[in-house]
């Protein structure tokens, strides 16, 4: 044993193992979205309300796979990389992000209200002044 350590073996292996592990370790990326692009998201989703409002009622794993991926088509076709989780991910945020603002009582303006709204209307709406559901016959 000493001689492979006087020769340097053991050295380069622990190099190499301690490269291994830090290769194995996700780089912490963040997803930086830009204006067109927030734009082209909220202007998809409201063209596909329905299916959020779908999403909003309960988990829908092949509705939310497909709007999603269906999302990140749309940009990336218009120019802006984003991965369908990205958008999910953009459009939980904006929504929290809505909520925050509306539930502040100072005066700071959502930038994004009118096209949230849109988009949550159809489900807004169904709701009474106690904020439970109302049951439609509908569905």
């Amino acid at each position: 044993m000493k001689i492979g350590h006087q020769i340097g073996l053991s050295e380069p292996s622990k190099e190499k193992e301690d490269k291994k592990i830090s290769e194995k370790k996700p780089p912490s990326c963040r997803c930086v979205w830009n204006e067109k692009s927030v734009e082209l998201l909220l202007s998809f989703l409201i063209k596909h309300k329905g299916e959020v409002n779908k999403l909003a009622t309960k988990r829908r794993g092949k509705i939310n796979t497909k709007l999603w991926d269906d999302a990140a088509s749309m940009l990336s076709k218009n120019g802006s990389k984003y991965t369908a989780k990205q958008c999910s991910i953009k459009w939980k945020n904006i929504k929290k992000d809505y909520d925050d603002k509306n539930n502040q009582s100072s005066n700071n303006i959502f930038r994004y209200k009118s096209e949230v709204e849109e988009i949550l209307s159809r489900n807004r709406s169904k709701l009474g002044l106690t904020g439970k559901r109302k049951m439609l016959d509908e569905e």
